[in-house]
């Protein structure tokens, strides 16, 4: 039986435009209630923030956070996504926090493994690891999704919608175009044209394992120079 177990989950899979986000978690020690709370069940982004920071008051543990980008997903679609983002989580555990490779295992939510050694249907509810790192793919990525314009400059109006299908995203789509940063593979069913407006890093798979980060996630944005990679492959 492995020492460490890496739970694993992502959000953004179903999102129009931006990053996939996925986390992996390994949880040493827990001072807080021991029932998993997966993001959904939480009611808004300053209640989960408000979790993070009282899990880093009280408990120990690390963790990874990935951003898959648009265009591999794009290229190589969700199920190769999720299996970079496990390579990335994994390898980082060994290579970043120093982690050895036969002390630990990865399970991630839902019904495949994506290479990851297990999978656990509705993992996000019933596994801490889990349910934990699910807060943090979610707290992270909305705040990338919510930071990338500025009020003047929203016009795609993802501080609300986080990249996600809303009929106010689909109208803006029809108004001012496709980003960079608009999944083309989700074939969105409109005569759009393509924006001048370019995000940029659609190709970069960022990887973020800092403490520091979670600790001031208000100062958290796609801009910060975490490690970086340029994916010009599929697995």
């Amino acid at each position: 039986m492995a020492a460490y177990q890496i739970g694993i989950d992502e959000v953004g899979a179903a999102a129009w435009a931006g990053p996939m986000g996925m986390a992996g978690v390994v949880i040493n020690r827990w001072g807080m209630e021991r029932k998993p709370r997966d993001c959904k069940s939480f009611s808004s982004h300053s209640a989960r923030v408000t979790y993070l920071k009282r899990a880093l008051d009280t408990s120990d543990f690390d963790y990874v956070f990935v951003l898959i980008p648009p265009a591999f997903i794009d290229r190589a679609g969700m199920t190769e996504a999720r299996r970079l983002g496990v390579f990335f989580i994994t390898t980082s555990f060994m290579e970043g926090l120093g982690y050895d490779d036969n002390d630990i295992e990865t399970i991630i939510d839902g019904k495949y493994n994506f290479g990851a050694n297990k999978h656990l249907i509705k993992g996000d509810t019933k596994l801490l690891n889990i349910s934990f790192a699910s807060v943090i793919a979610k707290v992270l990525r909305d705040k990338v999704m919510t930071t990338v314009f500025d009020e003047d400059h929203d016009y795609w109006l993802w501080k609300s919608n986080k990249g996600y299908y809303s009929k106010s995203h689909l109208e803006r789509v029809k108004q001012y175009g496709l980003t960079d940063w608009h999944r083309r593979r989700w074939r969105i069913n409109i005569d759009a044209r393509e924006s001048d407006v370019r995000v940029g890093n659609a190709d970069d798979v960022v990887i973020v394992t800092g403490k520091d980060v979670l600790e001031d996630v208000d100062k958290f944005n796609k801009k910060i120079a975490y490690k970086r990679y340029k994916v010009n492959f599929i697995m």
